[in-house]
C-alpha cells in the first residue's frame, strides 16, 4: 500500500540498515532531486513503522525539513524487515561493499538456516559459493592470530603502501576477511595488522582445502603489485620451503629466509 508518512512517525533502526554508513554525496544527489525519486519501502509490524529501504533518502527529506515522505508499506515482522532490508540495496542503489553483501547474506541465513545456499544466491545476485564463503566468516578473538610459515616466502608490504592500506581500511571498513587455516593467518597478515591498530573487529574466514600453499601463492600474487622477479622467488622458495618441511619433518625456526638457504639447511 502506498502513502504519505510523517518522518518523525518512522522507526530508523541501524541494525536493519545493511550499509556501513551514510554517503553525504549521495544525500545531496538525492536532495536536488527529491520529489522524483522512488518510494521508500517500510513494514508495518503491530507496533511501528521499521524503514528497510530508503536510508538515504529519508535523509535527504530531513535535510529539507520536509515533514512527510511517501512510502510503500508492507505488513509483517521485524524478521521481514531485516530480510527485506538485506535484499533491496542488492538490486538497486549504490553497489554494495563486500562486506556489506556478506553482511546482508550472513543475516539471512541467521534469520532462516534452513533456507539453500542458492536460494539466498539467487535472492542477492551471487553464487552459492559466495553464500558459504561468506556464512563462515567468525569475528576476531582477543588473542594475536598467528602467522602461517608459508607467508614467510611472500615479499613484506612496503610501508607506503601499508599506509594507504590502513587508510583505506578506516574510511571503508574492512572489505576482504583474513583468511585462516588450522589457526593461522594465511592471507590478511596486513590487513589484520591494519585492523588492530585502528581498533576495527577484522572478520575471518576458513580455508578448509588441502592446497594451502597454492592458495597462499594465488592470494598473495594475484593481490600484491610483486614483480615478476619476486613471484618467481616466491615460486622458488615455495618448492624449498615444501623440501625443508619433508626432510626435516617441521618449519624452518626463524624470519624469512632465501631458498638456498633453506635448501641448504
Amino acid at each position: 500500500m502506498d502513502q504519505d508518512i510523517e518522518l518523525d512517525a518512522l522507526t530508523i533502526d541501524p541494525t536493519i540498515q545493511v550499509r556501513d554508513c551514510i554517503d553525504p554525496a549521495i544525500v545531496e544527489r538525492y536532495m536536488d532531486a527529491f520529489d522524483a525519486l522512488p518510494l521508500i519501502d517500510v513494514v508495518q509490524t503491530d507496533t511501528e513503522y521499521l524503514l528497510v529501504d530508503g536510508f538515504h533518502r529519508v535523509e535527504a527529506g530531513r535535510r529539507l525539513h520536509r515533514d512527510t515522505i511517501a512510502v510503500r508499506v508492507t505488513a509483517g515482522t521485524r524478521d521481514d524487515a531485516l530480510s527485506m532490508a538485506a535484499t533491496a540495496n542488492a538490486k538497486h542503489g549504490k553497489n554494495l561493499t563486500r562486506s556489506e553483501r556478506d553482511g546482508a547474506i550472513r543475516r539471512l541465513h541467521e534469520i532462516n538456516p534452513e533456507r539453500s545456499l542458492r536460494d539466498i544466491g539467487a535472492e542477492m545476485g551471487v553464487s552459492h559459493e559466495t553464500v558459504r564463503r561468506a556464512i563462515t566468516v567468525t569475528n576476531v578473538t582477543p588473542e594475536e592470530i598467528p602467522i602461517h610459515e608459508y607467508l614467510n616466502i611472500i615479499p613484506a608490504m612496503d610501508e607506503e603502501t601499508y599506509r594507504g592500506l590502513k587508510r583505506s581500511i578506516e574510511e571503508y571498513g574492512l572489505d576482504e576477511p583474513i583468511v585462516l587455516h588450522d589457526g593461522k593467518i594465511i592471507d590478511g597478515r596486513y590487513r589484520y595488522r591494519a585492523c588492530r591498530e585502528l581498533g576495527i573487529p577484522p572478520q575471518f574466514t576458513e580455508y578448509e582445502g588441502d592446497y594451502v600453499l597454492d592458495m597462499v601463492i594465488s592470494l598473495n600474487t594475484m593481490r600484491r603489485n610483486l614483480t615478476e622477479a619476486q613471484k618467481a622467488t616466491v615460486v622458488v622458495e615455495a618448492e624449498a620451503l615444501m623440501k625443508y618441511r619433508r626432510d626435516n619433518g617441521s618449519w624452518p625456526s626463524s624470519g624469512r629466509r632465501s631458498g638456498s638457504d633453506i635448501s641448504e639447511s
